[in-house]
């Protein structure tokens, strides 16, 4: 028994693998044919024919598998065939009455072509290869009409942003050298890079979820998904229509406090990415200061949470390479002023600074304490861990007095009394709490 087993474990195409193999074509055919069976038109491909082009896959890569000669030819052959159908396809088309759909264009070749690798991609590669690429090629077939929908309702300026961010994040970010370029500078170019990606992309998923899904239809959420983008420009925007609006206060003065629940829950997942240790030591102070935030928002929003009137919050697209620039700017800036800071003027020092950054923008001073924050600074250079902690909870502290006093000025003394006291009033508790934080 064990000698069969043996055996059947070296031949090039093992027997389960071939029953994998032609069960994958059986269903991909399977869910062709429920697609396309409907139709007047027989199209090539079907239940019979994906599992056969499947084996025939393998068994032409298997006997000239150094050059894959054979499997080339058969793909030549089949492509020439395929060829034929798409001509007819088109003239087909061309003779249909104006806004009649002949369905089964490219997908028809396309389909019967990855029914055909199927065969060397399950002699190759691991199982799951192959089961992937069979389940993405029933998804994209059967998912024809939503998939085009999605296309139709996508503004152009989207597409364009998303391939923005994966030209940062897949060309430019691996061309940024990984070493120091000089000795002031604590941080290298490519985690300068590394911080700009992450924090951009955050950013860009609650943008796309803002958009494009059905929890921005509730207000709660929608502040809050605006808070992930920016809690100080949610502030403002939730603060100016608490002016308008009073009678909407309370679904607008409990989105303004969960903004900054979510933003200190957005510091800690930032820090989180790029040190571990660094964000567990925070979860003393920062943790604190979100539940604080979170449990105060919820009994502003008591009794008001299903109302159906939307707050607005920001929803242009946070994603722009000029301010990707300008943000990796910041963040060399902040790191070297903090690391100069802490070796000049000690840990006061670099508190003064974490203070002055969350008056303006927090995440180039988090992120720069983030790559220099270290166990031993003695050893390694850098920052200790418990001093960057304690550094980052000011600066998120700054940052909430900072929108306090946004809400008292936008909201107006009346309307903006309660959340800029709240908000005060936990900037003080994230104060207190700083010297808590340890990592």
């Amino acid at each position: 028994m064990s000698e069969a087993v043996a055996i059947a474990a070296a031949l090039p195409l093992a027997p389960d693998r071939l029953v994998l193999l032609l069960a994958l074509g059986f269903f991909f055919g399977l869910a062709f044919e429920e697609h396309y069976g409907g139709d007047a038109i027989r199209r090539p491909g079907g239940i019979r024919t994906f599992p056969i082009l499947a084996l025939l896959g393998a068994l032409f890569w298997i006997i000239e598998p150094r050059h894959g000669i054979v499997f080339t030819a058969g793909l030549l052959v089949l492509g020439g065939l395929l060829l034929l159908y798409y001509r007819a396809w088109v003239q087909e088309s061309a003779r249909q009455e104006q806004g009649a759909e002949l369905r089964g264009g490219l997908m028809v070749p396309a389909c019967t072509i990855l029914a055909y690798t199927l065969g060397p991609v399950a002699v190759l590669l691991p199982a799951w290869v192959a089961v992937a690429a069979t389940v993405a090629g029933v998804v994209l077939l059967t998912a024809r009409v939503a998939l085009h929908r999605i296309a139709r309702t996508i503004p152009q300026d989207d597409i364009v942003t998303a391939a923005k961010f994966l030209a940062l994040a897949g060309v430019m970010l691996p061309l940024l050298p990984n070493t120091q370029v000089h000795p002031l500078l604590p941080i290298t170019p490519y985690a300068a890079g590394l911080g700009v990606v992450a924090v951009s992309g955050l950013s860009y998923a609650s943008y796309l979820a803002h958009r494009f899904s059905w929890i921005s239809h509730g207000p709660l959420l929608a502040a809050m998904l605006g808070a992930v983008y920016s809690s100080t420009a949610t502030t403002v925007a939730l603060s100016k229509q608490l002016r308008s609006a009073p009678e909407l206060r309370a679904v607008l003065r409990g989105g303004i406090i969960l903004a900054t629940g979510i933003m200190v829950l957005r510091v800690l997942v930032i820090v989180a990415i790029f040190n571990a240790s660094l964000a567990l030591g925070l979860l003393a102070s920062l943790g604190l200061v979100a539940l604080a935030a979170f449990a105060t928002g919820g009994l502003l929003l008591r009794g008001h949470v299903h109302d159906p009137a939307m707050p607005t919050t920001p929803s242009g697209n946070p994603l722009a390479l000029g301010a990707a620039l300008l943000f990796a700017i910041l963040l060399v800036v902040m790191a070297t002023a903090s690391f100069y800071a802490t070796s000049r003027f000690g840990s006061t020092g670099l508190y003064v600074l974490a203070a002055l950054s969350g008056l303006a923008d927090v995440d180039p001073f988090v992120l720069g304490m983030a790559k220099t924050a270290v166990p031993d600074p003695a050893a390694a250079g850098g920052i200790a861990m418990n001093v960057a902690a304690t550094a980052i909870s000011f600066t998120v502290a700054a940052n909430n007095a900072l929108k306090g006093a946004y809400a008292l000025v936008f909201a107006g003394r009346r309307e903006g009394m309660v959340p800029a006291g709240l908000l005060l009033g936990m900037a003080l508790l994230g104060a207190v709490l700083a010297p808590l934080a340890r990592a």
